[in-house]
C-alpha cells in the first residue's frame, strides 16, 4: 500500500512474494509451513475475510498434513498454526478494543502478539514447564526490527545470488 499498490494488485503482490520465498528459501518444512500461513494471512485481507481466513487454515492444515503426515507431531507445526488462529480469532476484536484508547497502529502491535502468545501459551507450558509473562513485551519491543530485517534478509539472500560478499553484508546488518 505504502508503494500505491490497491485493490487486487495487493493480493497479486503477497502471492508473488510467497512463491519468491519458496524460491528463495528452498521448500524446507519450515518454509512450506511459513508459505502456507502466508497465504492464511491474504485470505485474512480479502472481503469477509476473517471467515474466509479460519476455513484457508483448516484447509492448509489438512493439505499440509496430508503431504507431511510427519507434521502432526511437529511443535513448529503446532504452533504456526495456533498462532495463526489467535490472531485471526482474537486480533481483531482486540485491536478494536484497543483503539478507543490508542492509534491503531499501536492497538494492532499489542494485539497481534497477545493473541498470537495466548493462542501458544498452552503448548509452550506443556513443552517448558513454564508460562513466559514478559513474552508480549518482548515481540512488541522487536517488533520495529523485524521488517528491516526481513528486507534486509531477502535482499542478502538475492545478492547473495549475484555475489556472495555482497550478501553477507546485506545479511549480517
Amino acid at each position: 500500500r505504502w508503494a500505491g499498490v490497491r485493490g487486487r494488485g495487493l493480493y497479486a503482490v503477497g502471492v508473488l512474494s510467497i512463491l519468491g520465498f519458496i524460491v528463495l528459501a528452498r521448500t524446507e518444512p519450515s518454509v512450506v509451513r511459513a508459505a502456507a500461513m502466508g497465504a492464511v494471512g491474504l485470505l485474512a485481507m480479502t472481503h469477509n475475510g476473517r471467515q474466509r481466513a479460519l476455513r484457508g487454515l483448516g484447509a492448509a492444515v489438512i493439505g499440509l498434513l496430508l503431504i507431511d503426515p510427519g507434521l502432526a507431531t511437529s511443535i513448529g507445526f503446532t504452533l504456526s498454526v495456533l498462532a495463526t488462529a489467535g490472531i485471526l480469532l482474537f486480533g481483531p476484536p482486540w485491536r478494536d478494543a484497543l483503539r478507543r484508547w490508542m492509534p491503531q497502529w499501536c492497538a494492532e502491535a499489542i494485539a497481534v502478539p497477545a493473541a498470537a502468545q495466548l493462542a501458544c501459551t498452552p503448548v509452550v507450558a506443556a513443552i517448558s514447564g513454564q508460562v513466559s509473562l514478559v513474552a508480549v513485551l518482548a515481540n512488541l519491543l522487536v517488533e520495529p526490527a523485524v521488517a528491516p530485517a526481513t528486507v534486509l534478509g531477502l535482499l542478502g539472500g538475492l545478492l547473495g545470488l549475484v555475489w556472495d560478499p555482497l550478501g553477507m553484508v546485506a545479511g549480517t546488518v
